[in-house]
């Protein structure tokens, strides 16, 4: 054997590098829980400090909502992306059992729906049904608080929004 893969050079748009695509990108939450400062950002820093109870502490980096119906932490990718996956690090520092009933969105398409409360929620996205998005939603629909530790959006791109594989 010559060792040379008879299919090299590969056909265009059949390799792509799947990476974090949510790593310090702009995001949003509906409210912000006011003891700490759990701001948005901390679902996209990188850090996973895992969640010292005390809500002050300057090493909690998890975001925080009140606890009313239909919170949202949105996170904006920047562009047009392909979503191969997203893991959702819940808040460790207590009750997992708060994501239940959260609904993860990729745009306007569901990816799951939390149903029990775990320390990791994580969403693959089927080869077979590939998903374009701009942005990811996290929408807890009880009246409850939303805290997670990071959100990790692993996806290929951006894409030109007339790009035909998109």
């Amino acid at each position: 054997s010559s060792g040379i893969n008879a299919e090299w050079p590969l056909r265009p748009g059949t390799l792509e590098e799947v990476r974090i695509i949510s790593l310090y990108k702009m995001s949003d939450q509906t409210t912000t829980y006011a003891n700490g400062g759990h701001h948005s950002g901390f679902a996209v820093d990188g850090q996973f400090v895992f969640s010292h109870w005390e809500p002050g502490t300057p090493v909690r980096t998890v975001t925080h909502t009140l606890s009313l119906a239909d919170q949202k932490l949105w996170i904006d990718l920047g562009g047009l992306f392909r979503i191969h996956r997203v893991q959702i690090w819940n808040s460790r520092h207590c009750c997992l059992e708060r994501f239940i009933g959260t609904h993860t969105y990729a745009d306007e398409r569901l990816l799951g729906v939390a149903i029990s409360g775990k320390f990791m929620y994580d969403y693959k996205v089927d080869a077979g049904d590939p998903i374009y998005a701009r942005s990811i939603t996290l929408h807890q629909v009880r009246v409850e608080y939303l805290h997670v530790s990071e959100v990790q959006v692993w996806g290929s791109g951006p894409f030109a929004e007339d790009d035909k594989f998109a």
